[in-house]
């Protein structure tokens, strides 16, 4: 019979890492920044992010004779997602942003979004396994950017780069990539990647 151990590292393996990870972040259409490659820019430059929600349901407290029974409510499965960028001395990431919002609401010809679905992406998350392979999708439907963060200058500090922190809200989120459907086994298995030694 196999021991603790053996069980533990059969079931582990290597274990999913935090600092592995791919985001997919597409422009709305009617931002004139699809020349860009900006899409592939914004996972190169991606320090951080929110990764994947916390999933509940509410419940209702029915009372009958002092005592409580509690009954499933609608689930909210909405929310907000963050990601952490590092600044390019161009700033055509941060620029990008920033249109996005001015799309939604602009401040000087005081127009707004007359169709939401122009302004809202479905923005994905993806675990990467040891060999940079997806094994787990999650995707944050219809979601808009709400905040691009201030850039600051210090002339003290370390020569560190730049980044800004961008918020999105979305109405709900799914693993897999089938929106009518959030089936848990829409996982890859995570790939065999022995090490190689050189002599």
């Amino acid at each position: 019979m196999a021991n603790r151990i053996t069980k533990l590292k059969n079931a582990l393996g290597i274990g999913a890492r935090s600092n592995r990870f791919r985001i997919y972040i597409t422009f709305p259409t009617g931002l004139d920044v699809s020349a860009m490659g900006l899409s592939e820019t914004c996972d190169v430059l991606c320090k951080s992010c929110d990764g994947f929600p916390e999933s509940k349901a509410d419940s209702s407290d029915v009372k009958t004779q002092g005592r409580s029974y509690f009954v499933p409510k609608q689930s909210d499965n909405g929310g907000d997602f963050k990601a952490v960028f590092y600044n390019s001395e161009t700033y055509d990431l941060y620029r990008a942003f920033v249109a996005w919002v001015k799309a939604i609401d602009h401040p000087v010809s005081n127009t707004t979004t007359g169709s939401p679905s122009d302004v809202s992406i479905t923005l994905k998350v993806a675990q990467l396994d040891s060999a940079e392979n997806e094994t787990v999708v999650g995707c944050f439907y219809e979601a808009f950017v709400t905040n691009v963060a201030g850039i600051s200058f210090d002339g003290s500090s370390a020569q560190d780069p730049e980044d800004f922190e961008v918020t999105w809200k979305y109405s709900y989120f799914l693993f897999g990539e089938d929106s009518e459907n959030n089936r848990p086994n829409q996982v890859n298995p995570a790939t065999k990647n022995p090490v190689s030694y050189n002599n």
